[in-house]
């Protein structure tokens, strides 16, 4: 592993250290909340249909904007970070080139710093609030006592934290090779290259996917306006309509769209799929350049 690789490494684990110990204070306040609401009130008082309505709201604003928004700074010194070292790998070393920071690379931070925190803030919605819902629906067709629900709301709120860990330990993965595939991109085309080549970490844990793909050359142009139409997707767009749109522009590769010899050999991809890494949830495999 190179200098570069270890570095690397490093900004991803602080950032994944920034990202679940910003969720769980997160989650204990809005737990801490949760309950001194239920002790407010009456002996005896349940909590009704308008109380449960009230606090669902609470919750998803502690969990979901205020988090979010409170990542804001960090998220984006990671982008800049992981971001700007790309161009100290090896590949791009000795052939000739300066590459300098562009007006370019500022906007690409800037608009995956805005959809990291997007999803940050989609966070709740997509996991955690039709379970917190659930605790809170239950609490009045049970007509649960303040104290029932307060046990109850615990026990969830200690499950949504033990969720975060592998949650978040997959976006910090995740969020790197994005944004270090990104960089490369952009440094390739400044470079003058044409095309890039797929290299697959090949051990035990490599899937079958990257494994088809090792090797596989591709060119930069059809990277380059897959990788601007995923930035510029607008700020305000619904979350299932982002979800959509990402998944339309580089869908991940499925299990069924990898194509094997009569050794069962994995060899390729078929049908449409993202044109660089990552190719599915915690993929390791990078791009290299390809010398015209």
């Amino acid at each position: 592993m190179s200098k570069v690789d270890r570095y690397f490494d490093k900004l991803m684990g602080e950032y994944y250290k920034v990202l679940i110990n910003s969720w769980n204070e997160s989650v204990q306040e809005s737990a801490r909340f949760a309950i001194k609401s239920l002790v407010s009130l009456r002996d005896g008082q349940r909590a009704d249909e308008q109380f449960v309505k009230d606090l669902e709201y609470v919750l998803r604003q502690q969990l979901g904007d205020e988090f979010a928004s409170a990542l804001d700074s960090k998220v984006k010194t990671f982008t800049e970070m992981t971001y700007r070292l790309s161009s100290q790998e090896g590949q791009f070393q000795n052939i000739g080139v300066k590459l300098s920071f562009t007006p370019t690379d500022m906007r690409n931070i800037e608009m995956i710093k805005k959809q990291q925190v997007f999803w940050l803030r989609e966070h709740y919605n997509t996991s955690v609030s039709e379970k917190l819902q659930n605790v809170l629906t239950q609490s009045i067709e049970q007509n649960m006592t303040k104290r029932e629900l307060a046990s109850s709301l615990q026990q969830e709120f200690s499950n949504v934290m033990q969720g975060g860990k592998h949650y978040f330990a997959g976006l910090a993965e995740h969020t790197s090779l994005r944004v270090r595939e990104f960089a490369r991109l952009n440094n390739y085309k400044k470079c003058g290259a044409t095309h890039y080549k797929i290299v697959a970490i090949l051990d035990d844990k490599t899937s079958d996917i990257c494994r088809a793909l090792h090797g596989k050359i591709f060119p930069l142009k059809t990277a380059m306006d897959t990788m601007d139409a995923m930035l510029d997707m607008p700020e305000h767009v619904k979350p299932e309509d982002a979800k959509a749109e990402l998944k339309r522009l580089a869908p991940f590769v499925r299990d069924d769209q990898v194509e094997y010899d009569a050794d069962g050999v994995p060899f390729g991809v078929s049908g449409t799929h993202t044109p660089f890494p990552p190719f599915h949830w915690r993929c390791r495999t990078i791009t290299v350049m390809v010398y015209d």
